[in-house]
């Protein structure tokens, strides 16, 4: 298997039976302009930019038409901007970009870029780069995730930490703390299960890239950010134990129960999301990205906490990762590459406007913003993650976020096959033994870790 992407030359058969599908007309998480200008093409005069997102609540996409859609088009009178958030964006993405069509703006992974350019699908934003002087704006780790051979390929979104969502009023009623290491991880996860709740919430039907947020739990807690590291650097196997026993630790856990008692393979990210909602869990693996812009301000009815995983190993610091949310690319076909990079720098350039945004549920970007512009009204589920974020980046030991520094086809190998190991398809040291040989084919292909 080399990538998803090139999976869609089989589907490029059913292209024009899903080609009204870039108007999305039906779904109930698609969103266009006040007046909805762009549902049945420009007029006269009028140009249209279209974006692709992935599923964001209402009043969250409502914060992208009032900080930055709205006065942008007030200030290019002609342009509309159709915002369509998709729950199924990645996979639409493949099928309409593979037929050469698609939006002009769109989120992407960091680890799918690669293959998206060898495609020939995204348009080169390096002109784009010294024109805005991105470089003395965006951090510079985030442009690099973007860049594939010298050329930039997107603008990061977002920057984020991976972290775990605590239910308080439960662990108070376990007799728990938060866990921060492996002993009180356990205790609390054996606690909850023989009271009938779920330790862990996980699901990724449909959806393999979620697999990525629940090995970088057990990876980087357990092998640690140096062994990760050395791992994809060449110095480290995943054969070796530092590596290979971050994987049987997490089989363990999966056949004792614990995260979501075994079905995680057969429900949705937003099902097992609404078990922690609805206090039928202790524990939610998403990160930082969950109540800064998923979901609404005051949707937790009860008290919790976004901090660090806990420790997986002794020695092993608990820690999160720093990532980057997605990134922005531009459709190598478009028609309107100069608006299209504008509205992306839109997004950047007035740290006002951002810390506004933020405030009202906008994702933090990976630029400096001064919290003293932060308004004094600003929602306190938005305050208390922006703290959690500052905190968990702000640590030594802080990790990679897989979907941001992982070679790709690595990745991408672990999120497709990690499940073969939860249901005894393989054991742990074939899953290690084949992850390995995809690593070493990189590795020889140049592949450079970042980190």
């Amino acid at each position: 298997m080399k990538n998803m992407l090139r999976k869609t030359i089989v589907m490029m058969l059913i292209v024009t039976i899903l080609g009204g599908i870039t108007a999305c007309g039906g779904d109930s998480n698609s969103s266009t302009t006040g007046d909805d200008k762009a549902k049945s093409g420009d007029k006269d005069g009028e140009t249209t930019i279209s974006v692709y997102w992935g599923s964001l609540e209402d009043d969250m996409r409502q914060v992208w038409f009032d900080h930055f859609f709205e006065p942008f088009m007030e200030e290019h009178p002609g342009v509309n901007i159709d915002f369509q958030c998709l729950p199924d964006v990645q996979e639409t993405l493949r099928v309409q970009l593979a037929a050469g069509g698609g939006p002009d703006i769109f989120m992407l992974d960091c680890f799918d870029i690669p293959d998206y350019v060898e495609a020939g699908t995204l348009l080169d934003l390096s002109n784009y780069k010294n024109q805005y002087k991105w470089e003395d704006l965006i951090y510079d780790w985030g442009l690099d995730a973007a860049t594939v051979e010298g050329k930039l390929y997107g603008v990061p979104h977002s920057s984020e930490a991976t972290s775990m969502y605590c239910n308080l009023d439960l662990l108070k009623e376990l007799g728990c703390d938060v866990p921060k290491t492996r002993a009180e991880f356990e205790a609390v996860c054996e606690k909850a299960a023989a009271q009938g709740y779920i330790p862990i919430e996980y699901g990724y039907s449909g959806a393999n890239e979620f697999q990525q947020w629940i090995y970088d739990h057990y990876l980087g807690n357990y092998a640690g950010r140096d062994n990760i590291k050395k791992l994809f650097t060449g110095e480290l196997k995943f054969t070796d134990n530092e590596i290979k026993g971050a994987f049987e630790l997490l089989k363990k856990d999966w056949d004792a129960g614990w995260i979501n008692q075994g079905q995680s393979g057969a429900i949705t990210n937003d099902e097992a999301r609404t078990f922690f909602q609805n206090e039928q869990a202790v524990f939610c693996t998403e990160g930082t990205w969950l109540t800064l812009e998923t979901i609404s301000p005051g949707s937790l009815k009860f008290d919790w906490e976004c901090t660090v995983w806990p420790s997986m190993k002794d020695g092993i610091p608990a820690s999160g990762s720093a990532g980057i949310g997605a990134v922005m690319s531009v459709n190598a076909n478009t028609k309107q590459a100069d608006l299209c990079a504008e509205l992306i720098n839109y997004l950047y350039e007035d740290e006002q406007r951002l810390a506004d945004a933020i405030a009202a549920g906008y994702p933090t970007l990976c630029r400096d913003v001064d919290e003293n512009l932060y308004p004094a009204d600003m929602a306190d589920d938005i305050r208390k993650t922006l703290d959690s974020l500052g905190d968990i980046l702000g640590q030594d030991t802080v990790g990679y976020a897989p979907w941001s520094s992982y070679p790709s086809d690595t990745n991408i190998y672990m999120m497709n096959n990690l499940d073969k190991v939860y249901y005894g398809d393989y054991t742990v040291e074939q899953f290690c033994e084949e992850a390995q040989k995809v690593l070493d084919k990189e590795l020889a292909e140049g592949f450079v870790f970042v980190g």
